[in-house]
């Protein structure tokens, strides 16, 4: 078990701290921010040290681990992978209902509120003992966000699983049986269908998920149910695109998918399912076949 104590207050950043954070920032390409605040030269200028400090994430204020790889990306750089912010940016309109599943420290779900504004909701959902202090302590911070945190994991089915959480990255922890972790915990995981009934959620305009492995599970907690409300645009990560059961399941249900190209450096150009490049992508987004045009007319130059 993680013997970190909760950080219900951190620290602001030292003058040095933010002057290297307004330097990272300038930071040019879409893709490499959480190795850039994890380089070598990033560590020797701000030491990653066992420090809770304050970042800004679209203004709004976030606490982060200053030894934790998305936690110095957030402080460092103000973004973990600008490719997600960019179809954020995209898709999450004012007003919108949106879920962050696997919400880590917070980074996107505050990215979403931004967009989604007074009369949005996001759903944040993350189940680490290791991140729901410092994600507790940001929404505190931060009065009147539309956010709303679920602090247990996202399965098929109810049920309690062991989550697997590495050092250095908290957001690598994983629901996956036999993943590598400094410790374990027992979760509490329901599917998403029984969420949204006690909710009341009956539309989803857009859903993130990233959850290590986990995501076919996630959906299949949402598919089971005819009858519950399938997302206009599901953004996920996918590691094995090779024997992707996400890729079949989206599939079945009529979703047209697109990868997001690892190497997107000053641009993101979709690569349709079947096209080449496809099974190379590690960021997928599906979209629901009757999603209206006006929805997805800025994703392409070409349209989608």
């Amino acid at each position: 078990m993680d013997t970190r104590p909760e950080c219900a207050v951190g620290r602001a950043p030292t003058s040095f701290e933010r002057a290297m954070s307004m330097l990272f920032h300038r930071w040019p390409l879409l893709s490499g921010c959480g190795s850039l605040a994890s380089s070598r030269l990033a560590c020797s200028l701000v030491p990653r040290v066992p420090d809770a400090v304050w970042g800004k994430v679209a203004g709004y204020d976030c606490l982060v681990p200053l030894d934790d790889l998305v936690g110095r990306a957030i402080l460092l750089v103000g973004d973990l992978d600008r490719k997600v912010t960019w179809a954020l940016d995209r898709l999450v309109r004012p007003g919108d209902t949106v879920l962050d599943v696997g919400a880590n420290l917070g980074l996107v779900s505050l990215l979403m509120a931004r967009r989604v504004g007074a009369e949005g909701q996001v759903f944040a959902f993350d189940p680490s003992p290791r991140i729901l202090p410092y994600l507790r302590a940001t929404l505190a911070a931060n009065s009147g966000l539309p956010i709303v945190l679920e602090d247990h994991a996202l399965g098929r089915t109810e049920d309690r699983l062991t989550l697997h959480v590495p050092a250095g990255n908290a957001g690598c922890a994983s629901l996956v049986e036999g993943r590598a972790g400094d410790f374990s915990v027992e979760v509490a995981v329901r599917p998403l269908s029984a969420v949204f009934a006690d909710r009341g959620i009956t539309r989803v305009d857009f859903m993130k998920i990233d959850v290590e492995g986990f995501e076919a599970e996630v959906l299949q907690g949402l598919f089971d149910d005819a009858s519950a409300p399938r997302p206009c645009v599901i953004l996920f990560e996918e590691n094995a695109p090779a024997t992707s059961l996400s890729f079949g399941l989206l599939r079945d249900e009529g979703y047209r998918l697109f990868g997001l190209p690892k190497r997107s450096y000053f641009s993101v150009t979709l690569v349709a399912d079947g096209r080449p490049g496809f099974a190379d992508c590690h960021d997928y987004m599906a979209l629901r076949a009757d999603l209206p045009a006006n929805r997805t007319r800025f994703l392409a130059p070409s349209g989608i």
